[in-house]
């Protein structure tokens, strides 16, 4: 690592860069350590040789593919669980009492209509929403002026 470091770049960065690589559980034992860069290298490596002696690997599965018969079952679950979700959306369609969608879209339709006047910058924001109804007023506003 020393070779490949650009000139003027200590010890003690190298250092730091290094135990940032480090696994977590050698630099847990490193971190710790006092003494030269060398003696830590020294000190890291055992600890891996140590560590990975210790590391397991444990196979799932032998063979990469699912075998015929299980992706059949993964189709047939899919579809019996699409039938329900379609089945249960019909069931929640007609149980909804018909005049709810029509109330909520017409009061949708009255509060739009409402607020579907222009804006008119001359005008303060009390007039703008509430016209004739306004009971406040902020300056400046042409309101009175214009009606």
């Amino acid at each position: 690592m020393r070779s490949l470091l650009p000139e003027g770049i200590g010890d003690a960065a190298l250092k730091e860069f290094w135990l940032q690589k480090l696994p977590s559980a050698v630099l847990t034992v490193v971190a710790g350590l006092d003494g030269s860069l060398d003696e830590l290298a020294e000190r890291a490596d055992r600890v891996m040789d140590v560590s990975s002696a210790n590391r397991d690997v444990y196979a799932l599965s032998t063979s990469s593919a699912p075998e015929p018969d299980r992706l059949r079952a993964i189709e047939n679950s899919i579809l019996a669980l699409t039938a329900q979700v379609a089945t249960l959306a019909t069931i929640q369609t007609n149980n909804r009492p018909p005049d709810q969608h029509r109330r909520q879209r017409s009061s949708f339709r009255s509060r739009s209509r409402s607020r579907s006047r222009a804006y008119n910058h001359k005008w303060c924001i009390y007039h703008n929403r509430f016209g004739n109804e306004a009971r406040k007023c902020r300056p400046p506003c042409a309101y009175s002026s214009e009606n």
